[in-house]
């Protein structure tokens, strides 16, 4: 199936106003605490028709002539339901002859299978027509593309999330902007504050990666690029590298089992999947006071089932055949619940009622594909005035801020190698001091004045109080087969 060809064209968008940096936030109301703390959201498996409705631009895709057969036959439905004279265009649907009956004739089906064995018919004469990678693949080729231990629910995710063409269009019409986006009016979406910052983390050099470091050697180097040159899947490709990337596992909270991020409350309109980033940093649920997690859970929590908490770095990995362009769309995607994750703790009874804004990214993203470590960061820049919502929507950001060829040679892979480490630590930096800015700002609050003294002497036997209320409060009370 051909990808990427216009068949709508996009919708001019008034231009971006200047947008100021804060706005007034309405402190929630017990009933409303109560309906977050109980509620599951459920994300659909194929996408709504107001998805469609909503994208201001459309592309020829499986997902796309799928709802508008459904759309249709909804049409012919509404026709075979009238009652009148019958029409030329009723008379005309009357003729049609389903697919499967029509296959039915021996005759045709071998015809049929015959045209399709030489190639189908010649499409090149058409407009925007390509051939895409994928098509120019043998046959045998493109089914090992099908990964045998693929999930059941990561199949059906397809429909809504990153390997759909339309996924894009959604995340941007809902002000999550890639890289070097520019508005209509060649406006260009800013870089954080900080990114100068950022980018010194990344190149600081560290003594455990080094060309005498064993595990890092020239030899060690063309070790990689033999494995990452035979791998078939997604799996081996990653195995390999990550055996670099976390050879200091102490105290290392990162998890990378493919964690539906069913428990954050939808980012856009609740019309795409849940993310499930290949692998994520985090912090524990027990470090972060008890009044918070119950006021923000559904903001930094990404799961109910287990103890993890803001998660603020991630890693998308693509396989030999894998699409670096849906590794890019998945950490677009990741990245920006990251950056909801860290300005909502870093503002959590912020003095006075205005959140504000800094514009500094304290999320980073890595994606992995055909030998390629990028790194991104996602920022809030205030609020997006250029779209046509109910109100104005967090602007999120993501800029590419480093990126390095790991298996051209042994230098850049050092290089790579020590810029993830440097990103990793740093990402546990920031959850570090927002949590403790968060925590300080809630004792303070609970306390008064001594607020602090006062919790600090009550903390450790008041914790597991605030643990067990979680567990009957703001947990399900059933099996949860979201994870």
């Amino acid at each position: 199936m051909p990808q990427g060809v216009p068949l709508i064209p996009s919708l001019q968008s008034s231009s971006p106003s200047t947008a100021p940096i804060s706005r007034k936030r309405r402190a929630p109301t017990p009933d409303a605490l109560r309906e977050a703390r109980t509620r599951k959201f459920c994300h659909p498996t194929r996408p709504p028709p107001s998805f469609w409705d909503d994208l201001p631009e459309l592309y020829l895709e499986r997902s796309a002539l799928r709802e508008l057969d459904r759309r249709n036959q909804e049409q012919i439905e509404r026709i075979e339901s009238r009652k009148g004279p019958v029409t030329r265009c009723a008379a005309a649907l009357e003729r049609l002859t389903p697919a499967d009956e029509y296959l039915q004739d021996p005759d045709v089906l071998a015809a049929v299978k015959r045209f399709a064995r030489v190639g189908g018919p010649d499409l090149t004469d058409l407009r925007g027509y390509y051939i895409t990678e994928e098509a120019s693949l043998p046959r045998r080729q493109t089914a090992d593309m099908d990964d045998p231990l693929r999930s059941e629910s990561s199949a059906r995710t397809k429909s809504t999330g990153p390997y759909n063409r339309h996924f894009l269009e959604h995340l941007k019409n809902n002000s999550i902007y890639p890289p070097l986006h520019r508005f209509h009016d060649g406006t260009k979406v800013p870089k954080p504050f900080n990114i100068g910052e950022i980018q010194a983390t990344l190149q600081e050099r560290r003594g455990s990666v080094s060309s005498v470091t064993p595990g890092f050697t020239d030899d060690d180097f063309d070790d990689f690029c033999y494995w990452q040159e035979t791998a078939r899947t997604e799996v081996m490709a990653f195995s390999d590298l990550k055996s670099y990337l976390d050879k200091d596992k102490e105290n290392d909270k990162t998890i990378d089992a493919e964690i539906f991020f069913f428990n954050l409350d939808p980012i856009t309109n609740g019309q795409i999947t849940a993310a499930k980033p290949d692998y994520f940093c985090y912090s524990e649920k027990s470090e972060i006071d008890g009044p918070i997690v119950k006021a923000i859970g559904n903001l930094i929590l990404p799961s109910r089932r287990y103890s993890y908490a803001l998660p603020n770095f991630f890693i998308e990995v693509k396989g030999p055949q894998g699409n670096a362009a849906v590794a890019k769309r998945q950490a677009q995607y990741d990245g920006a619940l990251g950056a909801r994750a860290m300005h909502s703790l870093r503002t959590y009874l912020q003095p006075g009622s205005d959140p504000v804004y800094d514009r500094k990214a304290y999320t980073i993203t890595v994606t992995f594909a055909s030998g390629i470590l990028n790194f991104y960061t996602t920022h809030i820049d205030g609020l997006d005035y250029t779209k046509n919502h109910d109100e104005p929507r967090p602007c999120y950001v993501m800029t590419k801020v480093a990126g390095f060829q790991m298996d051209i040679d042994a230098e850049q892979f050092r290089r790579g190698i020590t810029a993830f480490r440097n990103a990793k630590r740093w990402t546990e930096r920031q959850r570090k001091e927002a949590i403790k800015l968060a925590n300080s700002r809630n004792r303070a609050q609970v306390g008064g004045i001594g607020g602090l003294i006062v919790l600090t002497t009550v903390q450790a036997s008041n914790r597991q109080d605030w643990d067990d209320s979680l567990d009957s409060d703001y947990l399900p009370s059933s099996q949860d087969s979201e994870d």
